[in-house]
C-alpha cells in the first residue's frame, strides 16, 4: 500500500517498528494510516518470503508484563477493588452439596449494626450455575462475615449428604468391578497378557484436589432498570452472562460483563456461580453488591479436581515392546462438564473408526492390544476442571506405570517411550481436540532432550533417584525429569528439577517461562499435599493451616528449556503440569524402592527438607 501511495518498488520499502518508510526519499508512514488502503489489495499468495527467526526483535524475547508495577504497587486491578457507588457486601451461607435448604433464623445476624438485609438464595438445577443458600448483605465485607456466622440454618441433608473421603475411595472401587463404558478396544487383550513375558496389575488412586487460587472468588453486580452490570475475575464472559441471564430473568442483551484482573484460577472459573450470586442480590435489594468469598468458603465450597480410581493391567514381550494394555478408570462424574468421562491424557492405540481419533482427547501411542473402560459415579460433591483438565492426574498413571514396566522388564524408561509414541506417519489425522496434526517427534524430542540435560544415564549416590515423565496435552509436549535424594525420615530434598517445553512458536518467553515455573511449582505442591478430605459431607480442611500447600523455602529452582520450533502456538498454561507427579514418584522409587499408586506423598510420610 506503501509503494503504490509513493509510487515506489515495494522492495525499496522499509516496515519497522510499525512504520513503513522509503529510506531514500525520506517517506514514512504508520501501519494504521495505510491500513485502509492495504484492505483493498488482494495477498499475493503464500509466496511472501518472511524473515528468518534469528531477526525477530519481539517475538520469542522475554517482555514485562503491562501491569507488573501495578500489581506490586497494589494498584486497583482485582474483583476485590471494584467500588461502585452505594454499594453493598454480601456474604452467603451456601447449602452442602446433597442438601436442601429447610429454614433459617436471622435474628442474631440481624442485630449486628450494619446488616441492611438477609436474602434466601433459591439455587437453581446446578450449583455451577447458582447454589442456594442465605445471603447477608452489610455495610462492609467484616459485618457481612460476622453476621453470616450468626445465621442459624437448617438444612435437609440426603443419607449420602453425610459422605467421607472413605466412601468416595469404595465407590470409586466397586464400579471398578461392575460393567463400564468402552472407550477404546483393539485386539485380544487378555491373550496378549498371558502371552507377555513381563506383566504389571497396578491400582492407582487420586483424590479431591482443591484450586486454591490466591485470590478467592468475588463479584460485583448492579440490577436496575432492566439492566445487569457485572464486574469481577471472570474467565468466561460468554457462560457468566449466560448464567447471570438464568439467575436474574433478564435476556442476554441487558447484561453487560466486565472483567478484572483475575487473581488466580487454574479451572475454577470456568465456572461462574458466583457472578449469578452477586446479580441475584442485587436484583433483591435494588443497589450495587459485591459477593465476597472467605478462604474457608471457597475450600467448602470448590468444585474439586474428580477423585479416581484406576486399574493397569500391562504386558511387555521378550523385546521390550508394549503389546498389552488394559485400562479401567472409575472417575467422580464432572459438575461443571457432565459428559466428561475423565479419560483425557490416557494413551490409547489408533481406532479402527477414523472419527474416534478425530473426535477423543487420548494421546496416540502404539499398542496392539488395548482396552479402556470407564465409569463415572455421581455422588454428593462438586467436582471441576483443574489445571490440565483430566491429563494431569491420567499423566501420573499412565508415566508410572511406564516407569513400572520398564523396570519389571530391564529396559531403560527413556528407550521405552521411544517404542511406545511411534512416529508422525503413525498418526496421520487431527481433530477438533487436536488442533494441530499429532506429532510423536515432538514429544520424544522433548524427552531426548531432559534425558540429556539431566545426564540420565549418569550414576547416582545412595538414597539418589532420577525420575522421568513426558505428556502431551493440546498441541504441547512437556518432559521433566526430576532428581532428589531421599533420608531415612523420608525427607525429601530436590536436587535438579529439570522442565523441557514444546509449545510451538513462542511469543513471549516471559509468560512461558512463569507458566513453565509455575505449572511444575503447582504440581509439585499437588503432588505433596493436594488432598481434600470429606467429613460429614464437608471439607475438611478450611485454609492453607490444614490445606498444605509448597512454601517458598521449600521451592526447588527449576531449570526450564523451551524448544525451538517453527509450529504454530500450541498453549503454555497447561502443559507444564501433568509430568511432575510421576517424574517425582519415579524418581523416588528409584532413591528408596517404594511404588507410589497413591497421592499425595505426605499420606505415606514424606516431606519436604528445608
Amino acid at each position: 500500500a506503501a509503494a503504490k501511495a509513493w509510487q515506489v518498488p515495494a522492495s525499496e520499502c522499509v516496515a519497522r517498528a510499525s512504520v513503513v518508510s522509503h529510506p531514500s526519499t525520506n517517506r514514512c508512514a504508520t501501519y494504521g494510516s495505510l491500513a485502509l488502503a492495504a484492505s483493498r489489495i488482494s495477498l499475493p499468495g503464500d509466496a511472501i518470503p518472511l524473515k528468518p527467526a534469528t531477526s525477530n526483535r519481539l517475538l520469542g524475547k522475554p517482555v514485562s508484563g503491562v501491569d507488573n508495577l501495578d500489581i506490586v504497587m497494589g494498584r486497583p486491578l482485582f474483583g476485590m477493588d471494584v467500588s461502585r457507588p452505594n454499594m453493598r457486601y454480601a456474604a452467603i451461607a451456601r447449602c452442602p452439596s446433597g442438601a436442601r435448604l429447610v429454614s433459617y433464623d436471622d435474628r442474631q445476624a440481624r442485630a449486628f449494626r450494619g446488616v441492611h438485609n438477609v436474602i434466601r438464595i433459591d439455587g437453581l438445577e446446578r450449583c455451577t450455575w447458582l447454589r442456594s443458600g442465605v445471603a447477608v448483605v452489610a455495610d462492609c465485607t467484616w459485618t457481612a462475615i460476622k453476621a453470616r456466622n450468626a445465621l442459624h440454618v437448617v438444612w435437609d441433608k440426603a443419607p449420602e449428604g453425610a459422605l467421607r473421603s472413605e466412601d468416595i475411595s469404595a465407590r470409586l472401587r466397586k464400579s471398578a468391578l461392575e460393567p463400564g463404558t468402552c472407550l477404546r478396544h483393539a485386539g485380544d487383550v487378555e491373550a496378549a497378557l498371558q502371552q507377555a513375558s513381563h506383566n504389571v496389575d497396578a491400582e492407582y488412586e487420586l483424590p479431591l484436589v482443591a484450586h486454591v487460587p490466591m485470590e478467592p472468588m468475588n463479584c460485583t453486580a448492579h440490577v436496575s432498570t432492566g439492566r445487569c452490570d457485572v464486574w469481577g475475575p471472570i474467565q468466561m464472559p460468554d457462560s457468566a452472562c449466560t448464567n447471570v441471564a438464568r439467575a436474574i430473568g433478564l435476556p442476554k442483551e441487558a447484561i453487560a460483563i466486565h472483567p478484572t484482573r483475575i487473581g488466580g484460577s487454574f479451572g475454577r472459573r470456568l465456572a461462574s456461580d458466583y457472578a449469578a450470586e452477586a446479580a441475584y442480590i442485587s436484583k433483591a435489594i435494588g443497589d450495587p453488591v459485591q459477593v465476597i468469598w472467605t478462604r474457608e468458603d471457597d475450600l467448602e465450597h470448590d468444585f474439586y479436581r474428580p477423585a479416581a480410581y484406576h486399574h493397569i493391567r500391562a504386558g511387555m514381550s521378550g523385546d521390550g515392546e508394549v503389546v498389552a494394555w488394559r485400562h479401567r478408570i472409575c472417575s467422580l462424574a464432572d459438575s461443571m462438564y457432565p459428559t466428561s468421562t475423565g479419560a483425557a491424557g490416557l494413551i490409547a492405540p489408533r481406532s479402527s473408526d477414523l472419527r474416534a481419533d478425530l473426535n477423543d482427547d487420548l494421546v496416540p501411542c502404539l499398542i496392539a492390544n488395548y482396552l479402556l473402560e470407564v465409569s463415572n459415579p455421581k455422588l454428593p460433591v462438586e467436582t471441576g476442571s483443574l489445571r490440565a483438565p483430566g491429563n494431569h492426574a491420567n499423566a501420573f498413571v499412565v508415566n508410572s506405570v511406564l516407569d513400572e514396566l520398564a523396570h519389571a522388564s530391564g529396559i531403560d524408561p527413556v528407550k521405552l517411550r521411544m517404542r511406545l509414541l511411534g512416529t508422525k506417519s503413525d498418526f496421520p489425522y487431527k481433530g477438533p481436540y487436536r488442533s494441530s496434526i499429532y506429532n510423536p517427534d515432538r514429544l520424544k524430542a522433548v524427552i531426548m532432550r531432559a534425558a540429556e540435560i539431566s545426564d540420565w544415564n549418569q550414576a547416582l549416590p545412595p538414597r539418589c533417584g532420577r525420575g522421568i515423565a513426558a505428556h502431551y496435552t493440546n498441541g504441547s509436549c512437556a518432559a521433566h525429569v526430576i532428581e532428589v535424594e531421599v533420608n531415612v525420615n523420608l525427607e525429601i530434598r530436590f536436587r535438579r528439577v529439570i522442565a523441557v517445553i514444546d509449545c510451538g512458536i513462542v511469543v513471549n518467553r516471559s509468560g512461558v517461562d512463569a507458566q513453565a515455573q509455575g505449572g511444575t511449582i503447582d504440581a509439585l505442591s499437588a503432588a505433596m499435599f493436594g488432598e481434600v478430605i470429606l467429613e460429614n459431607g464437608r471439607a475438611k480442611q478450611l485454609n492453607f493451616d490444614s490445606y498444605r500447600w509448597i512454601r517458598n523455602k521449600e521451592t526447588p529452582q527449576v531449570e526450564i528449556m523451551i524448544m525451538e520450533s517453527d509450529e504454530e502456538p500450541t498453549g503454555i498454561g497447561e502443559i507444564p503440569y501433568p509430568p511432575v507427579a510421576p517424574a517425582l514418584t519415579n524418581a523416588i522409587f528409584q532413591a528408596t524402592g517404594q511404588r507410589i499408586r497413591r497421592l499425595p506423598l505426605a499420606r505415606f510420610g514424606y516431606k519436604l527438607a528445608t
